[in-house]
C-alpha cells in the first residue's frame, strides 16, 4: 500500500502530460497551424529547429479555440492530483502514528512501574496484652514509569496452621493499603503505609506466636496502572520470626508461595 501511494502521483502525472499532448496533437486547429507554418520553415536552413518553434507557436490557436476545456482538464487533474497528495499524505500520518504508538508502548514495556514491598514493622509490641497490633510497611516503585493504584487491601493474620489455599483478603478482616487521595507512585519513590490488626490480639495468641506455634503474618496485594493503562498485581506475604534468645530481635521475612507473593 505503501508503494501504491509513493507510485500513484507520478502515474497520475504522465496520465496528465499524456493526454493533453494527444488532444493538442489530435486538435484540427493545431494540424491547420502545423501545416501553413510547415510550409514557410521549409525555406530554412535549420528545418529541425524551425519545426519546433512551429510546433511550440501552434500551440498559441489550440489554447484561443480549446480554452474552456483545457481549463477544466486542468481543474480536473489539479483535483485528482490534490487527493492523491491528501491520501499520500494520510497514509504517512498513520504509519507515522503506528510509529510513534509502538515507541511508546516499547518505553512502557522497559520502563514499566514495578512496586515491591520491603521494610514491615511492628509499631506495639507483642509483650503488651492485650493489644490491637499495628505498624508500617513501605511500598517502593522500583519500575521507570509512575504506578495508578487501583485496588489494595492488606490483612494482619495469624493461625496455627498456616496460609490457607486462597489468601484472606476478600472479607470485612482486610483493610485498604492506598487510600484514593494518596496519588499515584511516581518512578523511584516510596510510600510509607500505617497498617492496623482488626482483631485484638490476647493474651495466650501472643505467647503461641513467641513459642512459634502461632504464625503471624502481614500480607496483602495492590493491583495497578501503567502509563498506556495497563493493569497490573503484584502481592506480598511476611511472616514473623521471633527472636531465637530472650531479648533479641524479631522481624519479618518474605514468605516463598507464588500464590501470595509475586510480581505480574
Amino acid at each position: 500500500m505503501l508503494a501504491v501511494r509513493k507510485i500513484f502521483p507520478a502515474a497520475l502525472l504522465f496520465l496528465a502530460i499524456f493526454v493533453t499532448g494527444f488532444s493538442v496533437y489530435r486538435s484540427s486547429s493545431y494540424q491547420t497551424c502545423i501545416t501553413e507554418k510547415g510550409h514557410a520553415s521549409e525555406q530554412q536552413q535549420n528545418k529541425s529547429h524551425a519545426a519546433f518553434v512551429v510546433y511550440i507557436d501552434c500551440l498559441g490557436p489550440f489554447s484561443h479555440d480549446n480554452h474552456g476545456p483545457i481549463t477544466a482538464v486542468a481543474t480536473l487533474f489539479i483535483a485528482l492530483f490534490t487527493l492523491t497528495l491528501w491520501w499520500s499524505t494520510r497514509g504517512m500520518l498513520r504509519a507515522t502514528n503506528e510509529t510513534i504508538k509502538l515507541a511508546r508502548e516499547e518505553f512502557i514495556a522497559d520502563k514499566r512501574p514495578r512496586l515491591h514491598v520491603r521494610h514491615v514493622v511492628l509499631h506495639t509490641p507483642l509483650a503488651v496484652d492485650p493489644n490491637r497490633i499495628s505498624g508500617t510497611l513501605i511500598v517502593v516503585n522500583r519500575g521507570g514509569t509512575e504506578a495508578r493504584v487501583i485496588d489494595s487491601r492488606y490483612r494482619i493474620y495469624w493461625d496455627s496452621v498456616g496460609l490457607p489455599m486462597r489468601p484472606p483478603l476478600h472479607d470485612n478482616k482486610s483493610r485498604p493499603l492506598h487510600g484514593p487521595n494518596d496519588g499515584p507512585i511516581a518512578a523511584g519513590a516510596s510510600i510509607i503505609y500505617p497498617i492496623e490488626a482488626t482483631e485484638i490480639l490476647i493474651n495466650s495468641h501472643r505467647s503461641n506466636i513467641e513459642a512459634r506455634g502461632l504464625k503471624l503474618y502481614v500480607m496483602g496485594f495492590i493491583r495497578y496502572g501503567d502509563l498506556n493503562k495497563k493493569e497490573r498485581f503484584m502481592g506480598f506475604c511476611r511472616i514473623y520470626e521471633p527472636p531465637i534468645v530472650a531479648g533479641g530481635n524479631s522481624r519479618f521475612v518474605r514468605v516463598e508461595n507464588e500464590d501470595y507473593e509475586y510480581e505480574d
